[in-house]
């Protein structure tokens, strides 16, 4: 295990929602590129100082956001912004590089999906869970 023994960054929550808990599609589209940017640049400060790759370190939460963005995106040129982010570089390298665990099948069986390349039925299947009330919880 590598640590760093200087901060990269502050945790300030700004005023525009970036943070926090919201519906509003837009915001939560701006927040998952938000954070997929900080977590790039970060990752390059790591590397540089560790020689280590970053992706390890944050790959799980791009996984989890594309789950979130299948499951909340909805009306016109949802699928549009899924597959944009999907296809976001280091997403993919963190799909790749994800170990599969089966002790949640729940999270394994996305998971799964979106190392086969299933994205869009993964899509389809959580916004098919979406509207019929079934909660998804990884």
């Amino acid at each position: 295990m590598k640590a760093l023994m200087e901060p990269l960054y502050a945790y300030l929550p700004r005023p525009d929602g970036l943070m926090n808990t919201n519906n509003d599609i837009s915001k939560i589209l701006k927040n998952k590129y938000d954070f997929l940017r900080e977590r790039e640049r970060l990752g390059k400060t790591y590397e540089a100082k560790t020689g280590r790759e970053a992706i390890d370190l944050f790959g799980g939460s791009l996984i989890m956001s594309v789950f979130q963005l299948a499951a909340c995106l909805d009306g016109p040129g949802a699928y549009t912004h899924y597959r944009q982010y999907l296809s976001q570089p280091s997403v993919q390298l963190a799909i790749k590089k994800a170990p599969l665990h089966y002790k949640n099948l729940k999270g394994a069986v996305p998971a799964v999906m979106l190392k086969l390349r299933m994205g869009n039925l993964l899509f389809t299947m959580l916004r098919l869970a979406t509207r019929l009330g079934i909660k998804s919880s990884f």
